[in-house]
């Protein structure tokens, strides 16, 4: 009988841990092998999946942008590489990057981003397609051609930010608290721009990774065997 309390004990604790983690926190990924963008919103721009990428092809100095259709997230880690191939001949600026807690049209949400100009790596506010730079890194300048890592954490309103695992800012609190939720998005200016290997990772983030409960069964019942036997 006591074996048999055990038992259910660590089938409840285990339980209860899987509904946990699906309830609260998830993962949801876009590596586009699949050659599709169906959950993006293009808002401005020319976007196509070519080759296992997310790519947007027009080179003119306006602002491009294509919106995941993940509405009311809040506090999460995005990570995606971004290869800038070439910077168009309207402007000395290009810039390539994401664009968090958006509105789902990109007119508005923070804006982090790297450059293949002198300006390097910058993080700005973004309200109704205008920006104002907050903090930035000069030396960070992105390399046509070169896939960087780009990394972002939002929570509450303390952002942190990096390029291929190098700090570029750290718990940095945003003191006009503007945005407390949307979509997270893509953001480019006057460039051919290729996204990859998106991950989105947080509270309430719908999972659209394959999750397996065989395996997490199989850990179960192992215990309950190994219970049994003591």
């Amino acid at each position: 009988m006591r074996n048999l309390r055990n038992s259910l004990s660590v089938i409840l604790t285990i339980w209860l841990m899987m509904i946990s983690a699906t309830s609260f926190a998830g993962v949801w990924e876009d590596g586009f092998d699949d050659g599709n963008a169906d959950d993006w919103n293009e808002a401005e721009g020319d976007w196509e999946v070519k080759d296992g990428v997310y790519e947007q092809t027009i080179m003119d100095a306006a602002y491009q942008k294509s919106m995941l259709e993940l509405d009311n997230l809040t506090d999460y880690t995005v990570e995606v590489d971004i290869t800038i191939l070439e910077g168009g001949a309207g402007s000395t600026s290009v810039a390539a990057g994401v664009l968090l807690r958006g509105t789902d049209d990109g007119s508005s949400g923070y804006r982090f981003w790297i450059r293949d100009d002198t300006n390097g790596f910058q993080f700005s506010t973004w309200q109704d397609n205008a920006y104002t730079n907050v903090l930035g890194e000069p030396a960070e300048r992105a390399t046509a051609g070169e896939t960087y890592r780009l990394k972002v954490q939002l929570e509450g309103f303390e952002f942190s930010a990096w390029v291929d695992d190098r700090l570029m800012f750290e718990e940095h609190v945003e003191q006009g608290k503007l945005f407390t939720s949307g979509q997270v998005g893509f953001i480019n200016y006057n460039c051919h721009v290729q996204y990859d290997n998106l991950t989105i990772d947080g509270p309430n983030v719908t999972t659209n990774i394959a999750v397996a409960p065989a395996g997490k069964l199989a850990v179960a019942w192992g215990t309950i065997k190994i219970s049994k036997a003591n």
